[in-house]
């Protein structure tokens, strides 16, 4: 997105609305990793979503994921300034707003087929 921003002058709010649009139908609620996320939530784990993604994709995954029982915070492109992953500014971001300390943070990366 930020190459067609610089190159061709997309409005990225305009260019989200299209991609983001995804259908979900291939996602499916995951149990064994709600389990897991649930009980580190219990044991005091601070559970955040950081994703490159906008607001509206990422409300539309977690619903369907059932990630909303779980996830305290989520950071999306809009709370960055449009800024993604892996520039450091956008974990920055993360640090300062949620007051993470860096050395204590565990990043999971995932990847998903849609």
């Amino acid at each position: 997105m930020h190459g067609l921003m610089y190159h061709h002058n997309i409005n990225p709010y305009e260019f989200l609305k299209v991609v983001d649009n995804v259908p979900l139908e291939s996602l499916q609620l995951d149990n064994e990793l709600l389990t897991f996320l649930n009980v580190l939530k219990e044991n005091g784990k601070h559970l955040s979503i950081f994703t490159n993604g906008s607001r509206y994709h990422a409300g539309r995954v977690i619903n369907k994921l059932g990630l909303h029982q779980v996830i305290q915070d989520v950071v999306t492109l809009e709370c960055t300034g449009l800024i993604p992953k892996p520039n450091i500014k956008a974990y920055q971001y993360c640090f300062d707003v949620l007051k993470i300390t860096p050395n204590k943070a565990v990043f999971l990366k995932t990847h998903h087929i849609i």
